[in-house]
């Protein structure tokens, strides 16, 4: 009694074992060799029959007949250790051997097996003057697996059950192995070896057109993502000139972080690299996710981001916009970057109703105005004499109304500003700042 309780224990033990046992442990099978290890599966110009890991050569190449194949007879007849006659009178092959008796007769839809009759989907004929048996019927009847791979143009043949190891590609994840899976008589299993091999993976960020990144995805795996991504960021490439105004930040210090040591750029010195009338020139070299330039920039306590420690934990998970980051060159060669969210409403979504406060090219280039006029523009009030432009640029939103005369000699226009306070109301002539109150 004591023996059978100990032997129960002993085998729910080992069950347990196995149930805790990894997945890919479960899957994974030992890995041996068998006849058909090593089979070269490219695809031929004409199909090739393979007899236990051997492959025949026939000095006629097999055809397919009514969605049959036919080989040469007696090549076909010579491997299966049958002996050929041919009886004339009857148009009949005969193959013997193995105590089997297996006849054709040319062109019959029928053929015999020791005696008994049975019907063929295809029958042995005569092609340039070689006789041509079907293959599959003449296997099975002498007790042979028989597995047509299309793909390849191959029939495999085995009296033992065909144990094939094909391509299966690489693990989606880390390392990458390459490995195979089992088929076994043409039907696949779950079960799996390595090859050894690993995959020189590139692994590659893709965007979104509206600034979310999927970081790190391995270059196989690109295509199962929409035409929605692309492997290139909306913003790279791109150099805008914004007014310093759109990148202040808290206690005189700029929303632009140095890229060494990532202390932020004070306005002051963010005055000293502009261009002309307070805009200064930002060039994106990259856009990015990297956890820790995001807690070093962004920081935001109640984030998934904010515990996380491993970057890896993010690779191929979308990254909400906001969460990533751009590398810039700030003026002519100072490296930095900035948190995309902090280019929300200039850049990204823009207010519709506020202007210039960010230019696509170098503000000297589309205004033909002289550095004291930027100067003026950036420092002063509006002033009588400004033109319309100037007004623009200078309060970088557009009137709330406007009304326009044009007489004979000249084009007249109010522009009204509303604020809490009161109206503000410009007036123009012929696009000249005449009046305002």
């Amino acid at each position: 009694m004591f023996v059978e309780v100990k032997k129960s224990i002993v085998v729910v033990l080992a069950i347990l074992m196995v149930m805790m046992l990894p997945t890919s442990v479960l899957g994974q099978t030992m890995h041996y060799e068998t006849p058909f290890d090593g089979i070269d599966y490219t695809r031929s110009d004409n199909i090739r029959v393979v007899i236990d890991g051997k492959e025949v050569l026939f000095d006629v190449a097999p055809g397919i007949i009514g969605g049959r194949t036919l080989v040469p007879m007696r090549a076909i007849f010579e491997e299966f250790g049958l002996e050929v006659t041919w009886n004339e009178a009857e148009r009949t092959v005969i193959g013997e051997g193995q105590g089997l008796n297996v006849q054709f007769a040319i062109d019959s839809d029928q053929a015999t097996v020791n005696g008994l009759v049975h019907n063929l989907d295809a029958p042995a004929t005569i092609i340039d003057g070689r006789t041509m048996v079907p293959l599959r019927f003449l296997s099975e009847a002498l007790g042979y697996n028989v597995v047509w791979i299309g793909d390849s143009q191959l029939i495999l043949l085995s009296r033992e059950p065909i144990i094939e190891w094909r391509y299966a590609g690489f693990e989606a994840a880390k390392p990458y192995r390459e490995y195979e899976l089992m088929y076994y008589n043409g039907e696949r299993t779950t079960e799996y070896r390595y090859t050894g091999t690993l995959k020189d993976v590139e692994h590659i960020n893709l965007y979104s057109k509206d600034g979310r990144i999927v970081p790190n995805v391995p270059d196989f795996k690109v295509g199962e993502y929409s035409y929605q991504w692309s492997n290139k960021s909306p913003f790279e490439g791109k150099t805008w000139w914004i007014h310093r105004d759109q990148l202040e930040g808290t206690r005189n210090l700029s929303q632009i972080s140095m890229a060494e040591g990532l202390e932020p750029l004070t306005m002051d010195e963010l005055e000293k690299l502009e261009t002309v009338g307070g805009y200064v020139r930002v060039s994106v070299q990259d856009h990015i996710f990297d956890l820790q330039l995001w807690k070093d920039l962004i920081g935001s306590p109640g984030s998934k981001f904010s515990s996380a420690i491993n970057s890896e934990l993010f690779d191929e998970t979308e990254i909400p916009a906001y969460d990533t980051i751009l590398r810039v060159t700030v003026g002519e060669n100072l490296e930095g970057y900035i948190a995309l969210v902090a280019l929300r409403v200039t850049i990204v979504e823009p207010d519709k109703d506020r202007i210039y406060t960010y230019l696509d090219r170098d503000p000297t280039t589309m205004f033909n105005w002289d550095r004291m006029t930027w100067n003026r523009l950036d420092r002063e009030l509006p002033w009588v004499g400004m033109t319309s432009d100037m007004l623009l640029v200078k309060l970088k939103e557009s009137p709330d109304q406007t009304a326009k005369i044009t007489t004979e000699f000249s084009v007249l226009e109010l522009w009204v500003y509303q604020h809490e306070y009161g109206d503000v109301v410009y007036y123009f002539n012929d696009g000249v700042l005449v009046s305002m109150w």
